[in-house]
């Protein structure tokens, strides 16, 4: 994920993981991996954060953007 919470800016890295979310430290979003977040207030209210297709091969970890047809290495 961006370490940009999608509802107030805050770095999601100052966060902690619970479950296969992350959780944003200032309101409560929970993001899932692929950028699916929910508020805990409004449980109704989703929003997508900006995800990435992350792979480890060769001893190097290689990022693209999720969803793109380029291939890895």
């Amino acid at each position: 994920l961006d370490d940009v919470c999608i509802h107030r800016r805050m770095r999601l890295s100052c966060g902690h993981v619970e479950g296969a979310c992350v959780v944003c430290p200032y309101h409560g979003w929970k993001f899932t991996a692929d950028g699916h977040g929910t508020s805990p207030g409004t449980p109704r209210m989703h929003g997508e954060a900006v995800s990435f297709d992350v792979r480890e091969a060769f001893g190097i970890v290689w990022v693209k953007a999720a969803g793109i047809d380029a291939e890895f290495p």
